[in-house]
């Protein structure tokens, strides 16, 4: 998918994120666009797009989900981490 929501002055995209506190402790990280031209779903899937799905799946046990609303493209994608909570970071 290509995203054209900057080609407006008003289109904006929000990131966000979310770290489970379970074990296996996963990431889910949300882009969600708004305010920009009209968004409609893609008539063929693009190399991006298929690209970015298969190397979730299989390198970071991980899922992707593209949500093409007309008032703008919403992709979530969720993923292990790979390792234990080991607390916060400390600085030298």
């Amino acid at each position: 998918w290509s995203s054209d929501v900057c080609s407006s002055d008003l289109g904006r995209v929000d990131i966000r994120w979310k770290l489970g506190r379970s074990e296996p402790r996963r990431l889910s990280l949300v882009w969600a666009e708004s305010g920009g031209p009209k968004v409609a779903r893609p008539k063929r899937r693009g190399f991006g797009s298929t690209l970015i799905e298969r190397a979730l799946s299989s390198d970071l046990d991980g899922e992707i989900l593209l949500d093409f609303d007309p008032a703008g493209v919403r992709c979530t994608i969720d993923f292990a981490t790979g390792g234990k909570d080991t607390g916060p970071a400390t600085a030298s």
